[in-house]
Formats: structure tokens, C-alpha cells, sequence
């Protein structure tokens, strides 16, 4: 995300696009006297957890809120909103976290986001305690993290910094790391099932370029990279794919066994941190959550999700990825309701339901 960057340049699509048919989002207004400015997001089948502000002044507090009470029609639903987690507010930020499934040692049901401590590091918190610090990173603020749920990353908790790859362990200790690869700072990272034959149990990673983190004009468009899970602390990712648009955010494989949170048909989530004029604001009130059926979801089975974060003049998108031939489709272009100007949001994390 580039928040602190006012870009005006399009997104140039220069990688392999199929257009498909979209999916319609269903959007979450939580009820909120300041409205909202979602950056992660984490939902299992029994919670519905967002992130927020970016800037380390805004009309929201900064922490990790909890949505309930959805209610059960329409194509704009009102919820109830309450703050469950506080977190430090240093420095502008994008505080990405991760509901710990409880494997590998780590606590089931704890949330571990990230928070940066300096000008050059970042930390991880757990449940709003600090827990690891001193996570080396170039351009702090901006890490993301995940958990490796197949085992081929040793359980680990992986952050993803613009300085690397780095996998720990559920005390803290840091069990590998690798560089990032030159000319990218990395946005977000997750586990391939070992039923994506193109690299069974891979990371894969998304990356935006640092022509594209600075804000200069017609940057060249992000990129997904992967790493094998034999070489665990060794070379820097290998590229795979230049994806449609500049800053791909986040990146998910759909499996075949998805579920819903209770209540509700939805399966997938995705933070709308901004709408229309105040894309690339430091302080969003216009903000959303995007939920999408399980029934959509289940058409992009076997690929991945990738979110483009979009522009003042180019929309974030969500594109479905074939890792068999490195290709992308349309998964859905989001739009607000009522219509903004431009009526467009500005997309960052993202969390798909797998079943227990």
C-alpha cells in the first residue's frame, strides 16, 4: 500500500488477463460514529476480525475490532462494531494480522498482528502483548504475516518484510529467513496445498516494486514469487508471474473444503480500506468490509486469490490465478453503494474460511 504516496498513474495491465464473469461483493457498514478504515482482516467460522487506521492520527483508535450482529439481507448489511485488541500507535502503519489455528505450538484463537518499533524493524504482537521484536525491515509498517497450516514451513509463523522472508516458531525463535528479492518489497505471503501440482506446498508471495512504494509514475506492475519448501533458508524467491496491476496485496489458494462464518453464507473477506476521493488518504472514514458467498468462492477452486489494492484512476480488482500456466481472471471488480466518485475502492488484506 502506498498511503503515504498520492500516485495518479494507472495500473498498466501488462500481465496474461482472461476476462470471466465477476462476482458480486456483498458490503459490510459496520455501525460506526467515525466511520472505518480496514487494513487486515481475519475471519474464521465463529469470528469476523478487522484492522485499523493507517495514520498514526486518525478518527479511529488503532487496534483490531471485532464485527458481529451482520444483518441477513441486502447488498449493504449494517453490523455491530466493537475494538478487542489495542495496539500501539508509533508510526503510520498497516497492522496485518493472523487468527493462529493452533498448530505448531502456537495458541488456538490468538491473534498475532504486526506494528512497526523504528525506523527499521518490525514487531509482532500477540493478542495486543508485544511478542517478537527487532523483525529487520527497510520500510516499516508494512508487514505482513500468515502461518503455515500444511506443514512444509514447519508450522511457522511467517512475517514478510521489505527486507525478507522470516519463519518463526511459537516461542519466538527464528527457525529461517530469506532475502527479498531485488527491486520488490514484499506485501503478503501463504502455503500452497500440496494439491497445487505447479509447487506443492510452496510460499508464494506478492510484491510491488519499489519504484512503485516511492510513488513515481508508470511503475512497472507487481509480482508473485515462491519459495520451495526444500531450500528453507537459502536463496531469494524465484519469480513466477507479473501480475495485472501494480500492488498485489494479498494472495490465498481456494481448496475444495471451504466454510462460512456462522451465520452468514460468506467464505471470503476482504478489507476496503478506502472509497472514491479518499483513496491514498491517511485517514479513512469511508471505509468497508467486502464478503463474497461460498458458492462464489467454490468457481476459483484449485487457484488462487489475488487482491490489487487500485488507484485514484485504476479500481482495485481481485483476480483468480492459475498457478498451472501463470495466468490471471477476473475475479471481481468491488464498487460502493451508493456510488463514490470515482466509484472505486482501495483494496489491502484479505481471508478465506478453511474448515477446521
Amino acid at each position: 500500500m502506498t498511503k503515504r504516496f498520492q500516485r495518479i498513474a494507472g495500473c498498466l495491465a501488462t500481465g496474461a488477463v482472461l476476462v470471466g464473469t465477476a462476482a458480486a461483493q456483498t458490503i459490510i457498514q459496520p455501525t460506526a460514529p467515525r466511520g472505518i478504515a480496514p487494513i487486515g482482516v481475519g475471519a474464521t467460522t465463529s469470528e469476523l476480525l478487522f484492522s485499523q487506521p493507517f495514520g498514526s492520527i486518525a478518527p479511529q483508535p488503532r487496534g483490531i475490532y471485532s464485527v458481529t450482529n451482520i444483518s441477513a439481507a441486502g447488498p449493504v448489511r449494517t453490523a455491530t462494531l466493537a475494538q478487542t485488541i489495542s495496539l500501539p500507535t508509533t508510526m503510520d502503519a498497516e497492522n496485518y494480522f493472523y487468527i493462529s489455528p493452533g498448530l505448531g505450538g502456537f495458541a488456538a484463537g490468538s491473534v498475532y498482528a504486526t506494528n512497526p518499533t523504528s525506523l527499521s524493524s518490525d514487531a509482532v504482537y500477540k493478542d495486543g502483548i508485544l511478542f517478537i521484536n527487532a523483525i529487520p525491515d527497510s520500510n516499516p509498517g508494512h508487514a505482513g504475516i500468515t502461518f503455515d497450516t500444511v506443514g512444509t514451513f514447519r508450522n511457522a509463523m511467517i512475517v514478510t518484510t521489505s527486507s525478507g522472508v522470516f519463519g518463526f516458531n511459537s516461542t519466538g525463535f527464528l527457525l529461517f529467513s530469506y532475502p527479498a528479492p531485488g527491486g520488490f518489497l514484499l506485501e503478503s505471503a501463504t502455503v500452497a496445498p500440496l494439491t497445487n501440482l505447479a509447487c506443492p506446498g510452496c510460499l508464494y508471495l506478492t510484491a510491488e516494486s519499489v519504484e512503485a512504494s516511492l510513488g513515481q509514475p508508470n511503475p512497472p506492475n507487481g509480482a508473485i514469487y515462491v519459495i520451495k519448501p526444500l531450500l528453507v533458508g537459502g536463496p531469494a524467491p524465484q519469480l513466477v508471474a507479473t501480475t495485472p496491476g501494480v500492488e498485489p496485496e494479498n494472495i490465498l489458494f481456494v481448496t475444495p473444503q471451504v466454510c462460512t462464518l456462522s451465520g452468514t453464507n460468506f467464505s471470503y473477506f476482504v478489507s476496503a480500506y478506502a472509497a472514491g476521493p479518499q483513496i491514498n488518504s491517511l485517514n479513512s472514514t469511508s471505509g468497508a468490509l467486502l464478503a463474497y458467498t461460498q458458492t462464489e468462492v467454490g468457481a476459483a477452486v484449485g487457484r488462487a486469490l489475488v487482491v490489487m489494492e487500485g488507484t485514484v484512476s485504476e479500481p482495485g480488482r481481485i483476480y483468480s490465478f492459475d498457478p498451472a500456466t501463470n495466468t490471471f481472471s477476473l475475479f471481481s471488480t468491488p464498487v460502493p453503494n451508493p456510488p463514490t466518485n470515482p466509484s472505486a475502492y482501495q483494496l489491502e488484506g484479505a481471508s478465506l474460511i478453511t474448515c477446521p
